[in-house]
């Protein structure tokens, strides 16, 4: 795999793989008891499974960055898919895989957000897609809003997509 590096130039950073950084305030919060994960902490976990677990995938699966994801929830698929180099959501249309982090009660002007899930869609079952939930809070209006979309940009047509909790 690519491994992570580890920072000389910069103490407070602690690792670093693909586009993800890990900063020393971010395990400061994976210490703490009952600590929210921040951006940061999905991100590099995500660059972990994406470039080192399941590498084998390819460009079969996409991983959506957080930053993406946030994106997902709140802008229109005509929004997402602006003429730009590595334009992640032109890519879905393609993906047989697709993987979303999704944070709960962030909001499109202040960010933030409560807990973390997993949107799962499958080009195999583009009405279906699943939810992963270690809360088992239930499906949120930001998981239907992003399954909407999604399913447009993966090729399908922008309805409510039918979501299953695991």
């Amino acid at each position: 795999g690519h491994g992570a590096r580890t920072s000389q130039h910069d103490p407070a950073i602690l690792a670093s793989l693909g586009d993800a950084v890990l900063y020393a305030s971010d395990l400061a919060l994976l210490e703490r008891p009952r600590a929210w994960l921040n951006d940061h902490c999905v991100l590099f976990w995500q660059q972990v499974l994406e470039r080192e677990r399941f590498a084998q995938l390819g460009g079969r699966a996409i991983w959506l960055q957080p930053a993406a994801a946030f994106c997902l929830q709140f802008l229109e698929p005509t929004e997402l898919l602006v003429d730009s180099p590595g334009n992640v959501f032109r890519a879905l249309a393609a993906a047989q895989l697709v993987l979303v982090p999704l944070v709960s009660g962030a909001d499109a002007e202040q960010g933030g957000g409560a807990h973390w899930t997993l949107l799962a869609a499958h080009r195999a079952e583009p009405d279906a897609m699943l939810v992963f939930d270690s809360a088992n809070s239930g499906i949120g209006a930001e998981a239907h809003a992003s399954a909407a979309t999604l399913k447009a940009l993966m090729g399908g047509e922008m309805h409510r997509a039918r979501l299953a909790r695991t």
